[in-house]
């Protein structure tokens, strides 16, 4: 006869314990893979791959943030400059747009004599039409079976290292 048995509190605590285990092993790998993805990001995207460089503004305000929380570890890719989300997802509609000074150096394509004046532009609106050009989505769909084979790996090593 063959008898078995089973340690209930022993079973529970180590059942309890993987969440940690998990998030300890998933965090430095989910931080790796938002740096790769940064990299793919302002060094391909941004850098003539969507959108050509001007001013490297954009591609400067493109950082990685911790979002961890109680539901565990995340990272989230952040565009910080005002016109990222009108790169990114295109605008079509009206945009208002304020009164401003310009700065002219020739008027019905001859120069003026007096040299550079400003003159007054009123407020207007305008219709825009503008496509999207992403730069982040389309990174992470570049790199979405790297980030399942980053998840599995790291899940895999977690576990594996809990097993004793």
């Amino acid at each position: 006869m063959i008898a078995g048995s089973v340690n209930a509190n022993a079973l529970l605590a180590r059942l309890a314990a993987l969440p940690a285990k998990l998030d300890g092993g998933l965090a430095p790998s989910l931080a790796d893979f938002a740096d790769r993805l940064q990299s793919l990001v302002t060094g391909d995207y941004l850098s003539g791959g969507v959108l050509q460089s001007r001013t490297g503004t954009l591609a400067a305000s493109v950082g990685i943030a911790d979002a961890s929380d109680a539901s565990g570890p995340r990272m989230a890719l952040v565009a910080t400059a005002p016109y990222a989300a009108f790169q990114e997802y295109g605008f079509s509609g009206t945009e208002s747009v304020a009164a401003h000074l310009r700065t002219i150096v020739e008027a019905f394509g001859k120069p003026i004599r007096a040299g550079a004046r400003e003159v007054t532009v009123n407020a207007y609106t305008r219709r825009v039409d503008y496509p999207p050009h992403s730069f982040m989505g389309a990174a992470l769909d570049a790199m979405e079976d790297d980030f399942t084979d980053t998840i599995a790996d790291a899940t895999s090593d977690a576990l594996e290292g809990g097993s004793s």
